[in-house]
C-alpha cells in the first residue's frame, strides 16, 4: 500500500479528478492518499469510501487494502463510510447493481 510522495500535491489534484470520473485505480490510489496522510490530511473514513468503490468496480488490489483500513476505523466511521460510498454510487451511477459495493467483509 504505497504512494509516492513526490509531487503529492498535483498527484491529489489528478486523483481526484479521475476518481470522481469513476476510474477504479485512481480511486483505490485517491483512497491511499487519504489513508496516508500524504498531501491531505489523514482520514481513515474517506480513505475507505475511495477504496470502497474501487474494490466495488473489481479492484482486487483494493479489496485487500479495504481490510487493512478497516482495522483503523470505528464502527461508527465504517457506518459513515459505507453510507457515503453508497450515496456516491447512486448518484454517478444511479441504473447499476450496487451490491458490489456493500460485498464487503
Amino acid at each position: 500500500m504505497a504512494v509516492a510522495r513526490r509531487g503529492s500535491r498535483a498527484a491529489f489534484a489528478w486523483l481526484r479528478r479521475a476518481a470522481n470520473a469513476g476510474d477504479a485505480e485512481a480511486m483505490h490510489k485517491f483512497g491511499l492518499l487519504y489513508y496516508g496522510g500524504i498531501g491531505v490530511l489523514q482520514n481513515y473514513m474517506l480513505a475507505h469510501l475511495w477504496v470502497n468503490l474501487s474494490a466495488a468496480l473489481g479492484n482486487e488490489r483494493a479489496a485487500k487494502d479495504r481490510q487493512i483500513i478497516l482495522q483503523s476505523m470505528s464502527g461508527l466511521k465504517i457506518g459513515e463510510a459505507r453510507a457515503r460510498a453508497e450515496a456516491w454510487w447512486e448518484e454517478n451511477w444511479p441504473d447499476e447493481d450496487i451490491d458490489a459495493l456493500r460485498e464487503e467483509s
